[in-house]
């Protein structure tokens, strides 16, 4: 057995790991502050109200606000570039914002993507909205209201503009 191979990769585990550790560190730090968001995708508000199916291919800089509801994104979906699904909201009351602590519910504007769905670059979901299986919502988009399965949608804010032929 060669001992000397064993201590030079335990060498270069003790200076590449903490390399590694430290580039991960600054890139964190970094993207707290709003920079650096090109690579990743942000999840504002508790993690566990995000759901993603299986085979959901990930654009990057997508951002995710679960403050107000769920967001469940169903099997096989695409997800490209600059993505925004949003439940959080700001209530009114008698044309002032409510006092900061009742400001942001806490459900009720779920948002739901159906399966085999594909959300083009830079579409902004609304919460409270459904999209059916196998939909496309067009580059973007701003999607207000829910729509059926099958459909190609897209504007601002989003309509039908045809259905799918099967």
């Amino acid at each position: 057995m060669n001992h000397s191979y064993f201590r030079t990769s335990r060498r270069a585990y003790l200076i590449v790991f903490p390399l590694i550790f430290i580039r991960r560190l600054i890139i964190n730090f970094f993207h707290s502050l709003g920079f650096l968001n090109v690579y990743r995708s942000t999840i504002h508000g508790p993690v566990n109200r995000l759901f993603r199916g299986k085979n959901v291919g990930h654009g990057n800089n997508i951002f995710y606000n679960t403050r107000s509801g769920r967001i469940t994104i169903g099997d096989d979906c695409i997800l490209s570039f600059n993505c925004m699904f949003l439940t959080g909201r700001h209530e009114f009351e008698n044309g002032q914002l409510k006092e900061r602590s009742k400001q942001v519910p806490e459900s009720g504007y779920d948002i739901v993507i159906g399966k085999g769905c594909w959300i083009a670059s830079g579409v902004i979901v609304l919460g409270g909205v459904t999209i059916g299986d196998n939909c496309i919502i067009a580059a973007g988009s701003v999607v207000t209201k829910s729509f059926g399965s099958g459909i190609l949608i897209g504007g601002v804010p989003a309509k039908v503009l045809k259905k799918i032929a099967e």
